[in-house]
Parts: structure tokens; sequence; C-alpha cells
């Protein structure tokens, strides 16, 4: 009696875990037949007591708790391995989110520099002064998008979701720079 019990229920718990209800209830079963064919052939007697009817519910009872465990911890598992790629997920949107508002902030104004290069070299030798005007406005388009690389990173490194997106209320400032390019 007593503590005798404990081995063979911590070894048939241990097996539900990881084998399985069906293997640990094979092998517990098998355990049991054997202790009877044992019973049998030192007694010589094949009536069962009311011991052999108490380790049948204990075989059950064990395996019952084993079978409950291990599908919790298997629920437990997936729901650590939904959170992760849920964390993954939201980590890829969060990477995809910062490169959108990255160009949106700097696009126009490295657009704006090439239009505005391209002006510059093509009326360097024949027009100076426009050339010149387009190298300010080059200037001044750096100036602004280096202002709102800078400002958005700011916002990037805070924390804090107030990044100076581009809006339509800035498509005069972006006319206005074609304009000072030459374009109509």
């Amino acid at each position: 009696g007593g503590p005798v019990i404990l081995v063979p229920t911590i070894a048939l718990f241990v097996l539900t875990r990881q084998r399985g209800p069906l293997t640990a209830g094979s092998t517990g079963a098998a355990a049991l037949t054997a202790a009877y064919v044992v019973h049998v052939v030192l007694t010589r007697s094949f009536a069962l007591e009311f011991g052999a009817g108490f380790l049948v519910v204990w075989l059950i009872a064990v395996i019952g708790v084993g079978t409950a465990v291990r599908y919790q911890l298997d629920a437990l598992a997936a729901r650590r391995e939904q959170a992760d790629e849920h964390r993954h997920r939201l980590a890829e949107q969060e990477r995809l989110r910062i490169a959108r508002e990255l160009h949106d902030v700097v696009a126009h104004s490295l657009a704006m520099i090439n239009v505005q290069a391209g002006v510059a070299a093509h009326v360097a030798d024949r027009r100076p002064e426009q050339a010149k005007e387009a190298l300010l406005n080059i200037k001044a388009a750096s100036a602004s998008a280096l202002k709102d690389l800078r400002a958005t990173l700011a916002v990037l490194r805070s924390g804090e979701d107030k990044a100076p997106a581009p809006s339509l209320a800035q498509a005069g400032e972006l006319l206005g720079h074609a304009r000072d390019a030459g374009l109509t």
C-alpha cells in the first residue's frame, strides 16, 4: 500500500504526457494484466479482489489527469506560438509603416532635387542665373527633406505617432518648386 503506488503513478502520468493516453492506457492495461497473471500463478485463484477494481479506477484517473495536463500544455504552447507569430506580424507591419512614412516624408523633396538638378545641368551654360536659382531650390528642398527626415526619426525614436506626413496641403509647395524649376 501507501507510497508504493506513487512511483507507478508518476511513471504513468509522465508516459501519458509524453506519449499520449493510448500508449499509457495500453501500457497500464498490460501492467494490470501482468499483475493479474502473477496473482493467478501465485495464488492459483482466478478470483478478483477489491484491490483490482481500485487499480482500474486508479489507472483511468491517472491517465485522465495526464491527458488533461498534456492537452493544457499543448494549448498553452499553441497560444504562445500564436502570440509570437502575432508579434512578428506586428513588427513587420511596423517596419512597413516606417518605410512608407520615410518614403512619404522624403520622396517628394528628393524628386524635386532631381528635377532641379536636371534643370540646372541643362541651363548652366546658356542661363547661369536660372541654374543658380535651380541650385538654390535644390538647397532649399534638401534642407526641407533633412528637416522632415529628422522630425520623422525623432518621432520614431520617441515612440509617438505624430510624424509629419505629407498631405494635399503641401501640394502648393510642391507645385511651386516645380514652377521654380521651369515646369508648367
